[in-house]
């Protein structure tokens, strides 16, 4: 019986400490790609285009970019909502570039009502991130295929 209220007693600190570390953050949103930089940010590009972004601004220094998306805001019985979840915005910062590879951090944030206001909140969920790198690298596969046609002389 000691045992079993030991154990538990250990268990709870780290069953209530559901947030993230800095650290756990860090590893979850970086990724690194053996590509050059141009050409993961083209990627980031075409995927928040895809997505349906308004515009992706990258800085003039070409290692950060941003993609923002409006939030959708539905009429409610006395306030104006926005569904909870919608993608709000994607911070991409590279580092480690490299001629033929960049380690890449994005913070993913996403719309959520903050009392009578929309609010940007950043994503702490590890499905999201993966499901964005994962896109990106999908996209940089198709763009090393080459899609011209052999010519007929």
């Amino acid at each position: 019986m000691n045992k079993i209220i030991v154990i538990l007693l250990l268990l709870l600190p780290s069953l209530a400490s559901a947030e993230l570390t800095p650290l756990e953050m860090r590893v979850m949103q970086t990724r690194i790609f053996e590509k050059a930089n141009p050409e993961v940010i083209e990627s980031l590009r075409t995927l928040c285009e895809d997505l349906g972004a308004l515009g992706t601004k990258v800085a003039a220094d070409g290692v950060r970019a941003r993609c923002i998306w409006t939030a959708e805001v539905k009429p409610g019985f006395f306030k104006a909502k926005i569904p909870e979840g919608q993608l709000a915005k994607i911070d991409y910062v590279a580092s480690d570039i490299e001629n033929d590879s960049t380690t890449v951090r994005l913070r993913v944030y996403f719309w959520e009502m903050k009392g009578h206001s929309p609010t940007m909140i950043q994503s702490v969920d590890t499905a999201s991130y993966s499901q964005y790198f994962k896109t990106i690298a999908d996209y940089l596969f198709i763009e090393s295929i080459d899609w011209t046609p052999p010519t007929q002389e």
